[in-house]
């Protein structure tokens, strides 16, 4: 399992698989690939654990994750709805299932001034440097 840390407003962090992050409110991730590199995603509207780490995506990229996850039936706009009958069919809302308890599904990213997006991202930077040199993420 890949080592991360996702960094909140105020300064709070959540590292790794420790604990359970709280969904919204993510700002920045600082992760390590599979290949031991460090990177950061940040910017986005939401973030969601795909391909052995956390990609952040706009509402469209959380809406096909959730698709490819079958946690989402594609019930926007209109269809045609032969299975029931024979016409088509204005629909007016999303359709999701019911939401997996025990799975991580995705973070709600958070927008915040730019004086405390440069600190966080000042800290997660030194964050970085620390474990350049010690291999592992600062206490």
């Amino acid at each position: 399992m890949n080592t991360y840390r996702i960094y909140y407003p105020n300064g709070k962090t959540v590292d790794g698989w420790k604990e359970k992050p709280p969904v919204h409110g993510a700002i920045i991730v600082l992760q390590q690939y599979p290949d031991g590199l460090w990177a950061t995603a940040h910017g986005a509207d939401f973030f969601v654990w795909e391909w052995d780490r956390w990609n952040g995506v706009s509402l469209d990229g959380l809406l096909q994750w959730l698709k490819r996850r079958d946690l989402i039936r594609p019930t926007i706009g209109i269809y045609h709805d032969v299975l029931w009958k024979d016409e088509w069919t204005q629909v007016d809302q999303i359709g999701f299932y019911e939401w997996v308890e025990d799975e991580q599904l995705a973070l709600f990213g958070q927008m915040v001034p730019d004086e405390e997006f440069d600190e966080l991202m000042k800290r997660v930077l030194d964050d970085k440097v620390y474990v350049a040199e010690h291999g592992e993420l600062p206490k």
